[in-house]
């Protein structure tokens, strides 16, 4: 068995065996499989015979050349839908304090046109919490202790149920 690349992407490494078997290499790929977390970690490219190998060097520097590896990581590339952010984790403008939309892609205030990155934004002003999956609209208004559903009713001060303060805001 001959490895020639490995990589922690399985496409990237599919991607390589088409390339070579373009070029009438004979290869596979093989995974290894991470004992402690159950997973595939690592890919590894194969070829199946010695006398293909040199040439199956020069193919994969043509094709490490040619290929579009991303040059970000992949959290940098994607964009958070936040239409179910919670309206109090909307982010201010940092120059002039006004609540800006929810929109991840917005690169200026709407209002003073100052640049802004609404994501770094809300973990600046909220914390990477504010990304958790959106609170049940029922247990979001109950008292921690007991349970008691707070929603529909005035924000009284204490658990009409066990007696326990409420949080301002909670």
């Amino acid at each position: 068995m001959n490895v020639i690349y490995t990589t922690p992407s399985k496409p990237e490494a599919d991607a390589l065996v088409v390339y070579l078997a373009d070029e009438s290499i004979d290869a596979a790929v093989i995974s290894r499989l991470d004992p402690y977390i159950s997973t595939h970690t690592n890919f590894d490219v194969i070829i199946r015979t010695k006398e293909d190998l040199n040439l199956a060097r020069a193919v994969l520097e043509e094709f490490l050349a040619t290929s579009s590896t991303p040059t970000e990581p992949l959290e940098d590339q994607v964009m958070p839908d936040l239409a179910d952010l919670d309206p109090s984790f909307r982010p201010r403008c940092p120059d002039c304090d006004v609540v800006l939309p929810p929109i991840a892609t917005m690169e200026a205030c709407p209002s003073c046109d100052a640049p802004v990155n609404i994501i770094d934004l809300i973990v600046a002003q909220h914390g990477p919490e504010a990304f958790a999956a959106p609170p049940d609209p029922v247990t979001r208004h109950a008292c921690a202790r007991c349970g008691y559903p707070r929603r529909g009713l005035p924000d009284p001060e204490i658990c009409p149920e066990c007696g326990t303060p409420f949080h301002a805001g909670a």
